[in-house]
């Protein structure tokens, strides 16, 4: 089961500093307003912090093995509701319901808006195990699949293209799908012999550091390879590495700018090239700042502001 949401000052430092100005940036370059889709958790603190820039709001909750099970679904809608938005909240882990096309409550889910703001919460890890439409188990990444078809499937339906993607995602990376990231073209010969010895847990900032640059590889690559069926393009921004709760959880965070190309169009040339997201340093998030990781990393360019990085693809943010 995906762990219950809980607030640290570590997070709020990536939501508040990072993401929240880079959304700012967008909402007023695009002048309209994000329909979010993701996980919130049952104080809806980003949606709280969004809330002007939101017009619909799709959530996901889990159940809890508690006394009252449903409490955080609870809550969520509670929330939702006295910040006076259209929204809809669903039952289970977001990956199982969209490759299962309905909630653990039996309701179908139904994209009402473009989803425009992603937020996926990987915090059980992203090759952990998840229940599948029929029965069987599958890797919680497979589901990038699903999401990336069921995002062509609404551009065709609204009309509307671009969308931001917050990928964050607990630091226990097993080492196995590290094969489909070492295929990739683009990718530099020192970057492969790097993520080949990077097996070794690491120690930084505190917290345990398994595989830092190998979870940052596979989920560029995962996600190139899986939008590129849909004809979806992206600029990838700096990942983020920091401490979650116990320093035993560590947390990789990645910002992604994407747009779905016009079907007529399946070939749209990406904007920014492998080896160009490799030459990203990792930040680090502490309590109260971003800023260079003094652990090692791979990549020589420092970009600590999201907006000043994403005004070097103007082009590609146009609308």
């Amino acid at each position: 089961m995906t762990p219950a949401f809980e607030d640290h000052p570590r997070k709020r430092t990536v939501r508040e500093l990072w993401n929240t100005p880079l959304l700012q940036w967008l909402f007023q370059k695009w002048g309209a307003k994000f329909a979010y889709f993701g996980l919130p958790g049952p104080e809806a603190l980003d949606v709280r912090l969004w809330e002007s820039m939101l017009s619909h709001v799709t959530a996901f909750e889990m159940q809890t093995a508690t006394a009252d099970p449903r409490a955080k679904i609870a809550e969520l809608n509670r929330q939702l509701t006295l910040l006076g938005l259209n929204y809809r909240v669903y039952c289970g882990p977001m990956e199982e319901v969209i490759m299962r096309g309905q909630d653990r409550d039996g309701v179908l889910l139904e994209v009402v808006q473009f989803p425009s703001l992603l937020n996926l919460d990987f915090t059980s890890g992203i090759t952990g195990k998840v229940l599948t439409k029929s029965g069987n188990r599958c890797c919680r990444f497979e589901a990038i699949r699903d999401m990336a078809s069921l995002l062509r499937r609404a551009s065709a339906k609204f009309r509307k293209g671009h969308f931001v993607l917050l990928v964050t995602v607990q630091d226990a990376f097993r080492h196995e799908p590290i094969e489909k990231v070492l295929d990739e073209d683009d990718l530099p010969d020192a970057t492969k012999a790097f993520l080949l010895g990077a097996g070794d847990p690491q120690a930084f900032e505190g917290a345990l550091c398994r595989n830092t640059e190998r979870l940052k590889a596979f989920i560029f690559t995962h996600f190139r390879a899986c939008f590129r069926g849909q004809n979806i393009t992206s600029v990838f921004l700096p990942a983020i590495a920091y401490k979650g709760l116990t320093a035993r959880s560590p947390m990789v965070h990645v910002t992604a700018v994407c747009k779905v190309g016009d079907q007529e169009e399946p070939k749209d040339r990406e904007p920014q090239s492998a080896r160009e997201f490799f030459r990203l340093r990792t930040l680090c998030a502490s309590d109260a700042a971003i800023g260079e990781c003094t652990h090692p990393v791979q990549g020589d360019r420092v970009e600590t502001d999201p907006v000043a990085f994403l005004k070097g693809y103007r082009a590609f943010l146009a609308d």
